[in-house]
């Protein structure tokens, strides 16, 4: 009798179609895509009429699919960048590369290692470059890499590129 009289207050307040509506969906643990399809709305306005109603809609399932669950993203940030591999952090702590992704840029981390780390290395790069004997194509295949690359190392050091393209280097 308490049910029937609840719903008989409800349709007096809201209208037969919304309290039907409410009805379904707390009582019958329908979705709002279900109710969307059953009373001919959009799931968005079944959601506007339930927030004037009062009544909390439920998070739907692709919604909690893609919000970051509250995790300890400097550990994960930092095995991550142990291993060496945000694709392995994952596996391990059973996330998604997204997730090792953003727990990475949070704590301003990279697992990303330059190719050219040695001092000795990038010094010769640069002379080479500064002083004109090789181009970009020809340091990049000396050294194993593409000549953007080498272009992003002069960047990196304060080399800003000044030959035109084309032009080949002086000769010595």
């Amino acid at each position: 009798m308490e049910v029937q009289q609840v719903q008989a207050s409800l349709r007096a307040a809201l209208g037969d179609r919304n309290s039907m509506m409410a009805t379904d969906y707390l009582e019958s643990k329908m979705s709002l895509s279900q109710l969307a399809g059953k009373y001919n709305l959009s799931r968005q306005r079944i959601s506007q009429l339930f927030k004037k109603m009062g009544i909390e809609t439920r998070p739907s399932s692709v919604a909690s699919q893609y919000r970051q669950p509250a995790r300890d993203y400097v550990a994960i940030a930092a095995r991550a960048v142990e291993l060496g591999s945000a694709r392995a952090a994952a596996e391990e702590f059973a996330l998604t590369l997204g997730q090792v992704n953003y727990a990475l840029q949070k704590t301003e981390q990279s697992v990303y290692q330059q190719k050219f780390r040695e001092p000795k290395v990038i010094a010769e790069i640069l002379a080479a470059y500064t002083d004109g004997v090789l181009t970009l194509r020809e340091i990049g295949e000396k050294y194993g890499t593409s000549a953007q690359y080498v272009n992003t190392i002069l960047r990196r050091n304060g080399v800003v590129g000044g030959r035109k393209r084309g032009r080949r280097p002086k000769a010595k």
